[in-house]
C-alpha cells in the first residue's frame, strides 16, 4: 500500500492538497523555524538553497503532527482512551524529534560559514519560530561589544619584552653598549705621535741636504801645522 509512495513519493500537487485539510495548531511550533534575517543575509545562495529545501521536509512534518493531535484530541474527549491513543501519542513524538532534528541539520549547514567566535554562542541558543532564536540581535550586539574592549586591552608595543633580555643564556647588554660606543668613534682618526715623527723626519732630512750641498767651515777638520 505505501511501497509506491515510499519509493516515488508524491507529487507536488497531492501534497499541497493533503496539507490544507490538516488545520494548523495556534502557538504550536510545527511550522518550520524562521531564518533570522541576520543570518540569512549572510548566507550564500546555494547555502540558502538547501535551508529552504530543508525546511520543505519540515513543513511536511509539521501538518503531520498538526493532523495527528487533531485525531488524538478527539479520542481524549470522548474518554476513550486505549492503546491506539498511546500510539499515536508516541507517533507525535517521534515526528516532533524528527521536526527537531531537521532543525539541527539546517543549523549544521549554516554555521560553518558564520564567524568562528559566534558560532558557539549561536549554538547554544534555543529554537523558536525562529532556528537561532528570538534574542540574536542582543547577541550580535554583545558580541561586538567584547571584541572592541578586546581591542582596547590589547597591549601597545612597548608592553613587549626588553631587547636587553638574556636570549640563550647569554647577556646581550654588553654587546648591545659596545656596538653603540663604536658608532662614536671617530673613523681613521690619524696618530698624533705618527705626525709629530714625522715632521721631525723632515725636518732631520732637509737639515741634512743642506749641509750636503753646502758645507760649512767649520764643520771641516782642522789641519795642524808644524811648528
Amino acid at each position: 500500500m505505501w511501497n509506491t509512495l515510499l519509493t516515488q513519493g508524491l507529487d507536488e500537487k497531492s501534497s499541497d492538497e493533503i496539507l490544507k485539510t490538516f488545520p494548523l495548531i495556534k502557538d504550536c511550533l510545527t511550522l518550520p523555524p524562521n531564518l533570522n534575517p541576520e543570518i540569512k543575509i549572510t548566507l550564500s545562495p546555494q547555502a540558502l538553497k538547501r535551508d529552504e529545501h530543508i525546511c520543505h521536509k519540515q513543513n511536511i512534518i509539521g501538518y503531520v503532527i498538526c493532523g495527528l493531535t487533531q485525531i488524538l484530541t478527539k479520542m481524549l474527549e470522548k474518554d476513550t482512551e486505549s492503546d491506539t491513543t498511546e500510539y499515536i501519542g508516541n507517533c507525535i513524538r517521534l515526528l516532533c524529534h524528527v521536526h527537531y532534528k531537521e532543525s539541527q541539520t539546517r543549523r549544521a549547514v549554516i554555521l560553518p560559514g558564520v564567524n568562528k567566535k559566534l558560532k558557539e554562542t549561536l549554538e547554544k541558543t534555543l529554537i523558536t519560530n525562529y532556528l537561532f532564536g528570538n534574542d540574536i540581535t542582543n547577541i550580535l550586539k554583545e558580541n561586538k561589544n567584547l571584541e572592541n574592549s578586546a581591542k582596547d586591552l590589547k597591549p601597545l608595543n612597548n608592553w613587549g619584552p626588553s631587547s636587553n633580555r638574556k636570549q640563550g643564556g647569554r647577556d646581550n647588554t654588553r654587546q648591545y653598549n659596545t656596538r653603540q660606543d663604536n658608532t662614536k668613534r671617530p673613523k681613521n682618526k690619524p696618530s698624533t705621535v705618527k705626525y709629530t715623527m714625522t715632521q721631525r723626519h723632515q725636518h732631520q732630512r732637509q737639515q741634512l741636504r743642506s749641509l750636503t750641498r753646502h758645507p760649512s767651515r767649520t764643520t771641516q777638520p782642522q789641519r795642524h801645522h808644524r811648528e
